[in-house]
């Protein structure tokens, strides 16, 4: 959900520097070396003392507002548990440029982007005079021919774990060969890449991508940020798989990841990725795709109805409905019933007492008609006005569409699943279908979102899940609705869980009664994905199947949206079929 991360970044957006102690005005600088400024911790042992260091530039940035010289040591001090290198924030760069010695004064500070998140070792405020110029330092290669990054644990000092790997490069020139893109191009201009064509990564998928999987994070992932005057991102919209020979720059830290800020790269290559049929319907099967259409609405909304012109969007215009539209029928294969997720209200982001979603519905269903596809009748139940949380004023819920000619609803048998544990949060939609002589009932949920949770490189180790306990009552709740229905009759439960499949929210709804299986364990364990958070594919959308009919049940994920760039995205979800043979 892209509403959840826009929101993380604006909640950590502002700079802060950690308190420091009142230092006597007369107190003279100490002379240190940068790498015995850093030091092998996490924090610098000279906090709030004034120092006198020497370093060459190699890079000159603005960071919010602020500039920054990146300086770092000609000679180091061969100890790979300590950066070599360190920020230096100053009131006006003057004329200097990359490779310019220069000569430090100023206050040991440890600065934050935000609470949780690690803090940088800066010079801050700094008094810098030039030197001359110098050669710049050789890069340190990440992975082969250098140091290859840890693969499994986040957390620890040591540089054997990404959090210690990280922090001795800070502020460091690196360099990242043979890097494959696994984290696609966002807007904010990051990316995410593996070394060594993800030779020496776990978890590796056959997309080019790489999985989040019980244990393993992935720490070998390194975010790159593109920005100009750089290396311009218009010309890197990189896809997962995408190959880049060579991207060098320096190490840095915000917004809850270490990031290489890149200042140059080759030109990338591109993958190819496998093709995917759809699963087709027929008389003898029954066809439930499911789609996170994230925040779809037909209304370019009016700046004085919306709190942030940031929630103004153009759907229609921008080709929203008609892509997705065009997934539907030509790569889904035009389901029996399509269960939708994250539908917004006829007037979208605006403030208003609209709740219906008719117009988005039916716009969609008729850019699926004019795609090709079949005319569907949709299935829905407004909520109550702001109570069902999502982007405020866009009543998000779930949805039906569903062909009449092969379905047809059962009156009194379109169900709201309501309990406490949905408070602002979309409640589950029920519908029980008559498919000739059969019968067969969808649930279509949308959990609480994972929004609110700790980064994986911050102050709080184990990262914490802050909706996990209220999604396991979610679960319990759908189960106890699974309870009420016949036993002889099949059940499929789809949509966004926000949850992985070894968490214990789907370990709850599938471990008890009734008995579920979830059809993504089907996949192999690199290949269980549908999102990609920060470089690391993940499974967030499920499709859970009765036991009485699994082994009739077959599924298929399509990847046409986690893949690509933001900018090419239709949604940061990717669509699921499953197909079900009705006769045993």
């Amino acid at each position: 959900m892209s509403f959840r991360i826009i929101a993380k970044r604006l909640a950590i957006s502002v700079t802060f520097a950690t308190m420091l102690p009142v230092m006597n005005a007369a107190q003279a600088a100490q002379s240190l070396t940068i790498p015995q400024i850093q030091g092998a911790g996490s924090t610098s042992s000279f906090v709030g003392r004034t120092v006198k260091t020497r370093g060459v530039v190699t890079l000159v940035r603005k960071v919010r507002g602020d500039t920054i010289l990146y300086v770092q040591d000609t000679v180091g001090d061969n100890d790979a548990n300590t950066s070599d290198a360190i920020s230096v924030s100053v009131n006006s760069p003057g004329d200097i440029k990359p490779g310019d010695l220069v000569d430090v004064e100023g206050q040991v500070t440890e600065v934050a982007s935000g609470a949780n998140n690690l803090s940088v070792t800066s010079i801050s405020p700094a008094i810098v005079k030039k030197g001359g110029q110098v050669t710049l330092p050789a890069p340190i290669v990440i992975d082969e021919g250098g140091r290859l990054p840890p693969t499994q644990a986040i957390a620890g000092a040591t540089s054997r774990t990404g959090i210690g790997f990280f922090e001795s490069l800070e502020g460091m020139r690196v360099e990242i060969r043979n890097a494959v893109v696994t984290g696609p191009t966002n807007d904010h201009g990051e990316l995410w890449v593996v070394g060594d064509d993800g030779r020496h990564a776990t978890g590796m998928n056959s997309y080019g991508g790489i999985t989040a999987t019980p244990g393993d994070l992935n720490p070998e992932r390194v975010q790159i940020q593109l920005e100009k005057p750089f290396v311009d991102p218009a010309a890197y919209q990189l896809k997962v798989g995408d190959k880049i020979p060579s991207v060098a720059g320096v190490i840095d830290y915000s917004f809850g990841n270490f990031e290489l800020v890149a200042t140059n790269a080759a030109a990338a290559i591109p993958a190819i990725y496998p093709s995917t049929s759809p699963l087709e319907s027929g008389p003898d099967f029954l066809t439930v795709g499911s789609y996170n259409v994230e925040n779809l609405d037909p209304k370019k909304e009016v700046l004085a109805l919306v709190y942030d012109k940031k929630e103004i969007d153009d759907d229609i215009g921008d080709g929203r409905f008609k892509n997705i539209a065009e997934h539907i029928v030509s790569v889904l294969g035009a389901p029996d019933i399509m269960a939708l997720q994250e539908i917004q209200d006829n007037d979208g982001a605006e403030i208003s007492d609209i709740v219906a979603a008719d117009v988005t519905l039916k716009t969609l269903a008729t850019a699926i008609r004019d795609a090709g596809g079949p005319t569907y009748k949709w299935i829905d139940v407004p909520p109550k006005d702001d109570e069902e949380g999502g982007q405020p004023g866009g009543n998000i819920r779930v949805a039906f569409l569903y062909q009449p000619a092969k379905a047809e609803t059962i009156a009194g048998k379109t169900i709201r699943i309501e309990d406490p544990s949905f408070a602002a949060t979309r409640l589950p939609l029920a519908v029980s279908f008559r498919i000739g002589g059969k019968v067969a009932t969808v649930v279509n949920v949308h959990w609480s979102s994972k929004g609110g949770s700790d980064p994986l490189y911050g102050t709080v180790q184990p990262p914490r899940d802050g909706t996990v306990a209220k999604r396991s009552e979610q679960a319990r709740a759908v189960q106890a609705f699974l309870r009420t229905l016949p036993v002889e009759e099949p059940v499929i439960v789809v949509g966004d869980f926000n949850t992985f499949w070894y968490e214990e929210p789907l370990q709850v709804l599938t471990g008890g009664l009734p008995a579920f299986e979830n059809l993504t364990l089907r996949d192999q364990a690199a290949e269980r994905f549908s999102y990609n958070f920060e470089g690391n594919a993940q499974a967030l959308d499920h499709a859970l199947v009765s036991s009485n009919a699994s082994a009739r049940a077959e599924f298929r994920t399509f990847h046409v949206n986690s893949l690509f760039p933001e900018a090419q995205q239709m949604s940061d979800h990717d669509p699921k079929v499953v197909r079900l043979r009705l006769q045993n």
